[in-house]
């Protein structure tokens, strides 16, 4: 039982970096985000790009869809921040495009704008890179940690564990201690009486 339990780390911390983002969006702007995994999965092939051919994927099909910047693989860190800020970016063009023009919109026609969203990656997904699985270059530390006198278990494992961990304490912090966070439980709970004080919903969410 241990054994299953320690291997689980791996795929349930993801799970639980992928919840967080969930419920910001939900928070900020009201959406629940069927398409949220099919982001998750759009950038990293991004980063799998950088770190392989130096090329930049671009979300759309048959116009061309990467930009070379090197022509040769870039490192780990710098396809790491290239790649997270292609997502903040990427996360704002969707709210701008998508989910602020139905901010007002009923539940039911968000959550099949997001659908939409979830299906259109996932199409591009499959035109541009395939159907066959890829692995990236690794990330983490390698190696394994032996515990209680079971099988060994891949290093990775508590790394990305600790990761979720420290990334959900520190989501929870901002949002409880900052203004900013403050703000964004404001415009969340009464967007008119948010309004009424200076702070403009669409802003905030966009922010988030």
């Amino acid at each position: 039982y241990i054994f299953f339990l320690l291997l689980g780390l791996g795929s349930g911390a993801v799970y639980a970096l992928l919840a967080t983002g969930l419920v910001l969006k939900y928070r900020s702007a009201g959406v629940v985000d069927f398409g949220h995994g099919a982001v998750a999965m759009f950038i990293a092939y991004v980063y799998l790009g950088l770190r392989t051919s130096g090329a930049l994927e671009l979300p759309w099909v048959i116009i061309p869809h990467s930009i070379t910047l090197t022509g040769h693989p870039i490192g780990t860190l710098l396809s790491l921040v290239i790649g997270l800020v292609y997502s903040a970016v990427f996360g704002a063009l969707l709210y701008v495009l998508i989910y602020r023009p139905l901010r007002r919109a009923t539940q039911l026609i968000r959550v099949c704008a997001s659908v939409g969203t979830m299906l259109y990656l996932q199409a591009v997904a499959v035109l541009n890179f395939g159907t066959t699985s890829v692995s990236t270059p690794a990330i983490l530390p390698a190696g394994s940690v032996r515990l209680f006198g079971i099988t060994p278990i891949p290093a990775g494992y508590f790394w990305l564990a600790g990761l979720a961990i420290l990334m959900t304490a520190l989501v929870a912090a901002v949002y409880r201690f900052t203004r900013f966070g403050l703000a964004t439980r404001a415009a969340a709970e009464n967007e008119q009486g948010a309004a009424v004080i200076g702070l403009s919903a669409d802003r905030i969410a966009g922010g988030n």
